[in-house]
């Protein structure tokens, strides 16, 4: 099973160790995120999880250290879990330094972490979330060649009232016809 996926721009790989992967999920607390608001997530066990594979887990969750191909500067993270419709579908997450967003590497790490989903496991489908007024990662999933799949109103909580959330969706038979997984270079 190949573990490093290179695009043009990014690279997704294993985070080195925990303490590296640690880093990040601190950095996103601290500077929160004014879609999704404060996350909450103790880091006792965030490490605890980390241990015993590097979130790299055949039958749950993945994630994979974002870095840029040119500097190898970790700009961030993307994720996946394969546990929520097993052997059918599987949610992508994406988190990219603050300094480093704008600039198409969230779009490629999602690209990326197609190319290893569907190249590792049978899954039909992936999806990812986002609320509904957040046109950055919008448009950046359409970029990835996302399509939007259902807009659920009222669910999410943001700034004293509730906003909708869209889901977007890439099959794999639209995942393979796309070019750009033919340029993606693949190690262990």
């Amino acid at each position: 099973m190949y573990t490093v996926y290179e695009g043009q721009r990014a690279l997704i790989r294993p985070f080195r160790d925990v303490d590296e992967y640690l880093t990040l999920v601190h950095e996103e607390l601290e500077c929160g995120n004014d879609q999704w608001g404060p996350h909450h997530w103790p880091i006792a066990g965030q490490r605890r999880e980390f241990e015993p594979a590097g979130y790299i887990s055949e039958s749950g969750m993945n994630i994979f250290a974002v870095a840029c191909r040119e500097s190898g500067s970790l700009i961030g993270y993307e994720e996946s879990s394969t546990g929520v419709l097993p052997g059918i579908s599987a949610y992508l997450g994406t988190f990219i330094r603050p300094a480093w967003q704008g600039r198409g590497y969230g779009v490629e790490a999602k690209q990326l972490m197609a190319c290893y989903l569907f190249e590792n496991y049978p899954l039909e489908s992936l999806f990812a979330i986002t609320v509904a007024t957040h046109a950055a990662a919008i448009r950046g999933m359409e970029l990835c060649g996302m399509r939007q799949a259902g807009l659920k109103p009222c669910v999410h909580w943001r700034h004293g009232q509730r906003e909708g959330t869209l889901s977007f969706q890439l099959l794999r038979s639209d995942w393979a016809a796309m070019d750009y997984r033919h340029a993606v270079r693949r190690a262990s």
